[in-house]
């Protein structure tokens, strides 16, 4: 058995490259999504797919079924005088075996057509697969009461005794028998997997884009207008500091808050009242960025995703959208939350409140998953502007260690 893994920037073109050197035969393994180190601010990555498929190794490259055709005889030709009578019999059985591959093919080439359906489909399907392979893990579990698990099943115990979610910790073990290094325990490989995962669902820290426009949205409370005073006050020093606008001057005292933190910490600040005169004052600043605030909108708000949307397309190529959401949040909440705001296609997550909360598992598990945006900045106080931070994979880490000491 051969095991390789392909990328491409959509699943079609990850799926091209496995067909191109497997052939038909190939067995996919797992779909993973990608994340490189480029785009809008500096601090996105380019989004790609990478499969990992299998093919026996005689099956490798898409002529073997020629080869196929004529190894029996030349095998036995080979093996003249030798021990391999049994080569005869193999024809008989291959005779009866060659019409099931044929169908197998055929199923393959279904699913590949299938596989070209929209993204949004293609996430759904995985979900589906996460969750078929937990309740199949689940019902292995009961069927086998009493007998020893096996060493995927004990790695993903070990992450949900940590605080992972149990999509999240059997797609990790899973993968920990095609990526364990020489010498390497099986814990060890998950943590280096999980690790890996993690750095590719954070933004990397990058010099802004000029003329860019950063749209600071989320629920109430979240520290939407305290997140973006801190970075605010960050670049207070740098060559061209950003403008900090709030879109909250309708609402009585609705800027106050702001316009305070900005005095306080010399910030050039402005009012908009509307998304075109965003968009017009936007277009002002020339190279400088904008930092723009908006009123918290909760579920039962029924007008206010229209507005946020209105804002984002008046500033067009320039916008790029902040999701803020709190660590006191539990996950499902927060998963609500991405959910809701999904419409406005955020480009980046800020987590505040983690000086609050004693355990960090809901954060980790909900930037694991494929809806939420990469996490740029976590706040860790109330100081302005120093508590706000960027992570690193080993500081989310430490959100489960902390959860298993606090268990143990």
């Amino acid at each position: 058995m051969h095991i390789k893994r392909f990328e491409g920037r959509t699943v079609d073109e990850a799926l091209a490259r496995v067909r191109a050197e497997f052939g038909p035969d190939a067995l996919i393994l797992s779909t993973q999504h990608k994340r490189r180190d480029e785009g809008v601010f500096g601090w996105l990555g380019r989004a790609s797919v990478e499969v990992t498929a299998a093919v026996d190794r005689e099956h490798r490259k898409p002529e073997a079924d020629a080869a196929r055709a004529v190894a029996p005889a030349a095998r036995t030709g080979a093996a003249a005088g030798g021990a391999h009578d049994s080569w005869r019999a193999l024809s008989v059985t291959r005779a009866l075996v060659d019409p099931l591959e044929r169908e197998v093919r055929d199923l393959r080439r279904s699913v590949d057509r299938m596989s070209r359906l929209a993204a949004s489909e293609d996430e759904l399907r995985r979900g589906i697969a996460d969750v078929r392979r937990v309740l199949e893990a689940r019902g292995a579990g009961g069927a086998r009461a009493g007998a020893a698990r096996t060493p995927t099943e004990r790695i993903a115990a070990d992450l949900e005794s940590r605080g992972l979610d149990a999509v999240h910790a059997l797609r990790i073990a899973a993968d920990v028998e095609l990526e364990r290094r020489e010498g390497e325990s099986d814990l060890r490989c998950a943590r280096r997997l999980l690790l890996r995962e993690l750095d590719a669902k954070l933004v990397p820290a990058r010099p802004a884009a000029r003329g860019a426009a950063a749209l600071f949205v989320g629920p109430p409370g979240s520290g939407k207008t305290t997140s973006l005073a801190k970075l605010a006050g960050q670049e207070i020093e740098t060559e061209t500091p950003s403008v900090v606008l709030s879109l909250d001057a309708w609402r009585e005292g609705g800027d106050a808050a702001l316009r305070r933190l900005a005095r306080e910490h010399e910030l050039a600040f402005e009012s908009v009242l509307s998304p075109a005169d965003l968009a017009r004052r936007v277009a002002d600043l020339g190279e400088r960025r904008a930092l723009v605030d908006t009123p918290g909108r909760g579920r039962g708000d029924a007008g206010a995703m229209p507005e946020l949307v209105a804002c984002r397309e008046a500033l067009g190529k320039r916008a790029w959208v902040v999701l803020v959401v709190s660590a006191t949040t539990k996950a499902a909440d927060l998963r609500a939350q991405v959910a809701r705001f999904a419409e406005l296609r955020p480009r980046a997550l800020v987590v505040t409140g983690i000086d609050e909360t004693d355990d960090l598992a809901n954060v980790l598990n909900v930037v694991l998953d494929d809806a939420t945006p990469p996490l740029a900045w976590v706040g860790t106080g109330q100081r302005v502007p120093e508590d706000l931070e960027i992570p690193t994979p080993e500081w989310l880490m430490g959100a489960l260690a902390t959860r298993a000491r606090a268990r143990s």
